[in-house]
């Protein structure tokens, strides 16, 4: 088998344990995803290539952080098992004394999705819990751009950027750090925090992926790749925001870093999710619900951009398909976002308008960041000709994604 496939086998296989020992499920299931999509390794059984990213011997401080990690096994495995039964604040309780940064990073994220839970169940009662702010759609980026926040998230960056300050940060922490920029609306900061992230430790996908979302809509995506080091993780990322952002360019940046990712992963259900949304954002309808039909055929039982898939069938005004992709994303699981988008899009074809708000609002109960309800949601108003609800859901979008051109053009003609 080839030397780079082996040593690219070897590091999903490491990144796949070091996401999930934090609780990064989607980085971890993203890693495993390609993992999977390698060809057959069928060279004899031998020692793996060393996991790690970086050829050099491991310096003192990443040493030092082992011993840590191996000293605070026991309580470190106790605390991820309360994080997988997403009782986070005894996770926080039962690491406070530790020092190690694996056990640092799952105390911290243990704080940020607790403080992320009470917020969205703040929202939807409509009251303030436990210092955690609860802001309107009209004040929310003026109160993010000038610093206010609920005093867990400022603590929470306060301690992540003390530890970077004593050089006790790894790229783990540093995405985490980030996290928290992003929520507080600081998104350069972020940005520059990612980037050592990502630089320190490749295969994070949701690392790449907060970064994406922190690039200037403005500015030339193979711009911020040429500061990025070289690695087939570096095509996959630009390849991705290369569709989230350019979607409408006809240059060939996209299909050479395709290319590049196919070479390496031919079976990979990513690069083919990858082509499906370049052709949406194309508007090539036709061709992006036959790759999507492809990624059906290869897992029956995925939910991933259904909807998507929707908003095509939407489009092409294909009643009957829609009808029969709400069905199956009801049967494998009623009770996620894109489920409730999916249905909401097939009753607003049926033009029953209360009805796709309704299911629409059930996905941002279960996904108070979900775009693409509130969007859609917007849509709906107007049909309704509830021109203040429209307005109210296009600044929750932007406010998710300032970059998200939809919701504005929805402001825009409301």
């Amino acid at each position: 088998m080839d030397v780079e496939a082996t040593r690219v086998r070897d590091q999903l296989r490491q990144a796949v344990d070091e996401c999930s020992a934090r609780g990064l499920a989607f980085a971890a299931k993203w890693a495993a995803e390609q993992l999977c999509s390698l060809p057959a390794d069928d060279s004899p059984t031998k020692p793996p290539i060393p996991p790690t990213t970086d050829p050099a011997p491991a310096s003192d401080k990443q040493q030092l952080w082992a011993r840590r990690d191996a000293d605070e096994r026991d309580r470190v495995s106790l605390a991820k098992c309360l994080f997988d039964l997403r009782e986070f604040d005894r996770v926080a309780f039962t690491l406070q004394e530790c020092v190690g940064p694996r056990a640092l990073f799952l105390r911290l994220y243990a704080q940020y999705l607790s403080r992320e839970r009470r917020a969205g169940e703040s929202a939807l009662s409509g009251k303030d819990t436990d210092n955690v702010a609860v802001v309107s759609a009209d004040d929310s980026e003026r109160r993010r751009v000038a610093g206010e926040a609920d005093r867990a998230l400022l603590a929470i960056r306060d301690e992540l950027e003390t530890l970077d300050g004593a050089q006790d940060a790894d790229a783990f922490l540093l995405y985490l750090l980030a996290m928290a920029h992003d929520a507080l609306g600081q998104r350069a900061q972020a940005r520059a925090v990612l980037l050592r992230s990502v630089g320190q430790y490749a295969y994070n996908w949701s690392a790449w992926q907060l970064l994406e979302t922190c690039v200037d809509a403005r500015e030339p995506v193979e711009r911020l790749g040429a500061g990025l080091a070289h690695g087939w993780m570096r095509h996959a990322f630009l390849a991705q925001a290369l569709v989230e952002q350019m979607g409408s360019d006809t240059g060939h940046g996209f299909a050479a870093h395709v290319r590049v990712l196919e070479q390496l992963l031919p079976n990979s259900p990513f690069v083919l999710r990858l082509r499906a949304l370049r052709h949406y954002s194309l508007r090539e309808f036709d061709e992006a619900a036959q790759t999507f039909a492809q990624l059906q055929r290869r897992d029956p039982y995925a939910l991933e951009l259904s909807d998507i898939l929707s908003n095509i069938l939407y489009v092409l005004e294909d009643r009957a398909r829609l009808g029969e992709l709400a069905r199956r994303c009801a049967a494998l699981d009623r009770f996620r976002p894109e489920t409730c988008c999916v249905i909401g899009n097939y009753y607003s074809l049926r033009r029953e308008h209360e009805k796709a708000v309704g299911y629409f609002q059930r996905a941002l109960q279960l996904d108070r960041r979900y775009l693409a309800a509130w969007t859609l949601m917007g849509h709906e108003f107007i049909e309704m000709k509830n021109t203040s609800a429209a307005v109210d859901a296009y600044r929750h979008a932007v406010d998710v994604d300032e970059r998200d051109y939809r919701a504005w053009y929805g402001l825009g003609q409301t």
